[in-house]
């Protein structure tokens, strides 16, 4: 109850209202304080989202990049296999043989395959991607001053004096050509090829500068072997001191390639049988000869 005096006596107070309103203020600044607190625990969770957020995206981007690279190099790499693949360039075709010349002036003669002219059976098997019979000739070349021979001899210089020589070569003088034969091992059904010079000529044809071949006669080659298609003998009006310069100009030194890639491919050694060379222990009596088999007469017929 409150009383009201003059101006000494007790006034109303108005604390219970200021009170009233500091409580109410009180109340408002804790709801206020309140509410700061909650937005900053709202602010800080907030911004630990946004971390976690941005740290999860940091990583999936990470991910992401390293798959990407991943998959980059392999697809690199699986594209540089498939050129390496696709885009080898063939290989050049391989020569069976050579044929060099003694003379610098003239140029060398690699041998290629080539089909035989005239099959004389058949093909029944392939060699060397040719379809072939035993005793077909193939891989044939001609020598001698016709154009239409593999190898040709110009005509020389006028003025030279020994010009003459050049007469003694026939426009189809001889042939190297391929005969396919059996291999010698029986125990390999395989087959091997045989390289010959056969001389179609009035003159003959020299091999190693000893052995003369008369026309239709043939010689079996290997590497190393000479072919001269002048003879020395034919060689009298020359001076000696000049004939080897000469005659190295229709001199040819033959190169059996395929044999030397052939004898460079190991081959599988034939089994022996095996032999028992143990001698017999001290004391041991030495086995019994095995007894020689019979024979038995026939039964009578019932």
């Amino acid at each position: 109850m409150e009383l009201e005096g003059g101006s000494g006596g007790i006034q109303p107070s108005s604390a219970p209202a200021e009170e009233g309103g500091f409580r109410k203020a009180a109340r408002e600044g804790g709801g206020a304080e309140k509410g700061d607190a909650d937005g900053s625990r709202h602010s800080r969770g907030s911004r630990a989202g946004i971390l976690m957020t941005c740290r999860g995206n940091e990583y999936t981007q990470q991910y992401t990049q390293q798959a990407t690279q991943s998959q980059l190099l392999l697809e690199d790499e699986a594209t540089r296999f498939s050129d390496r693949r696709e885009v080898a360039p063939p290989e050049p075709p391989q020569s069976w043989g050579k044929l060099i010349p003694s003379s610098p002036s003239l140029s060398q003669l690699d041998l290629d395959v080539r089909p035989p002219v005239r099959p004389l059976l058949p093909a029944t098997l392939s060699f060397l991607e040719l379809p072939l019979s035993p005793g077909d000739c193939f891989n044939s070349y001609a020598l001698g001053r016709s154009k239409s021979c593999d190898v040709t001899f110009g005509k020389p210089d006028k003025r030279d004096p020994n010009a003459w020589v050049h007469t003694l070569v026939s426009n189809s003088h001889c042939r190297v050509y391929c005969m396919l034969a059996p291999l010698g091992d029986s125990n390999s059904g395989e087959h091997t090829m045989e390289v010959y010079v056969e001389d179609s000529s009035q003159n003959g044809t020299v091999v190693n500068r000893s052995t003369k071949l008369r026309r239709g006669e043939r010689r079996l080659l290997n590497t190393g072997d000479e072919i001269g298609l002048v003879n020395e003998s034919s060689l009298a009006k020359v001076p000696p001191e000049e004939r080897r310069a000469v005659m190295s100009n229709y001199e040819f030194t033959f190169i059996n390639v395929w044999q030397q890639a052939a004898r460079a491919v190991p081959r599988p050694m034939p089994l022996q049988p095996l032999q028992n060379n143990l001698a017999p222990a001290a004391g041991a009596k030495p086995s019994p000869a095995p007894k020689a088999a019979t024979a038995q007469p026939a039964p009578p017929p019932p």
